[in-house]
């Protein structure tokens, strides 16, 4: 997730500060917009007066699906670039959350009623919970061990006057530590099309495969492990899109 947040810095900070005119050599064919500024999220965490801590707001049900954090973001980019290089190809890129947990990229090359190359990244992050409580403890990434010290508490004979409900309730449940189980998906097409005629496109659809990162484990499964590829004709009649 490092890694991937540096690049798109790095990306988005070489659109921005690099010479339009290395791209184009037409000043007025190239336009974009970023929207990007300075948030801050607060408030309260209602429902589980038990607790003996006050739930956050940032892994509560408010960023379930999102990944709302506090500080400088970059909430849209939208450029896009004619005659790259000083020939008729465009390239065009527009990212949404950019360098979040929710971020997405769409990346377009191509050149006007011939060809088109796109890239499409997306990033999808899940919380379930930031109540949960477990007696495994993680010893190493991905390795949980149960303590020996509670399952000799549980398998111990109940002492007269007693009962075992007790014991769970006096004795194992305070050694439950709190963990906030949450995975990120991430996932990645890639398509080229190819005006075959005026009327007719041929296009390739590419997809290598997803990926779940779960964050309490920190391990990667491949949900998608073999690659898709698709190919689809479209022909256009009357300024409509028809496949076939």
């Amino acid at each position: 997730m490092r890694k991937s947040s540096e690049l798109a810095l790095l990306v988005v900070s070489a659109l921005l500060l690099f010479p339009a005119g290395t791209f184009s050599q037409d000043k007025d064919t190239d336009h974009g917009s970023v929207d990007f500024g300075v948030r801050f999220a607060t408030g309260d965490v209602y429902g589980r007066p038990d607790l003996p801590f006050q739930p956050s707001l940032k892994t509560s049900q408010f960023n379930e699906y999102q990944d709302v954090r506090d500080g400088f973001y970059v909430r849209r980019l939208d450029v896009k670039f004619d005659n790259v290089l000083h020939t008729k190809d465009y390239f065009a890129l527009q990212s949404q959350s950019t360098l979040y947990r929710d971020q997405s990229y769409l990346a377009t090359f191509g050149e006007y009623g011939k060809f088109k190359v796109q890239f499409r990244y997306d990033e999808i992050p899940h919380i379930y919970s930031n109540t949960t409580r477990t007696l495994f403890t993680q010893t190493t990434p991905g390795v949980w061990n149960f303590p020996a010290l509670v399952r000799q508490q549980l398998q111990a004979p109940v002492p007269v006057g007693t009962s075992l409900q007790a014991i769970i309730n006096t004795q194992v449940v305070p050694q439950s530590g709190f963990i906030t189980p949450q995975i990120y998906r991430k996932g990645g097409t890639a398509s080229v099309g190819y005006h075959l005629t005026p009327a007719l496109e041929c296009e390739r659809l590419v997809l290598p495969g997803k990926r779940e990162r779960h964050a309490a484990d920190r391990v990667d499964h491949e949900l998608q492990p073999e690659r898709q590829r698709h190919f689809r004709f479209r022909r256009r009649t009357s300024g409509t899109d028809q496949l076939l």
